[in-house]
C-alpha cells in the first residue's frame, strides 16, 4: 500500500513503515531494500512537492521490484 499527500517540499520524499509482526529483521529489510530501489529508479517521475509512505502488504514476502515500480507508476499517473 503506498499512502501520499501533496505537500510544499521541493524533493519527493519516502518512508517506510514495516512492524516487526511482519517477520524477522532479514524479511523487513529485504522488503525496504526493494522500496528503496524502486523509488531511486522512479524518482525523477515523481511529483516534486509528493511525500509517499509504504506500508507492506499482507504477504510482503511476495513483493517484487517491478511490482513496486508499477505500483509508483501508477501514482505518477494519479498525481
Amino acid at each position: 500500500m503506498i499512502f501520499y499527500r501533496l505537500a510544499r517540499s521541493s524533493n519527493p520524499r519516502l518512508g517506510i513503515t514495516i512492524k516487526k509482526k511482519w517477520g524477522k529483521a532479514h524479511d523487513r529489510n529485504r522488503f525496504k531494500r526493494i522500496v528503496r530501489e524502486a523509488y531511486r529508479s522512479e524518482y525523477w517521475k515523481l511529483p516534486s512537492n509528493i511525500e509517499l509512505n509504504v506500508c507492506p502488504p499482507k504477504d510482503h514476502r511476495k513483493v517484487d521490484l517491478d511490482g513496486v515500480k508499477r505500483d509508483l507508476r501508477g501514482l505518477v499517473d494519479i498525481c
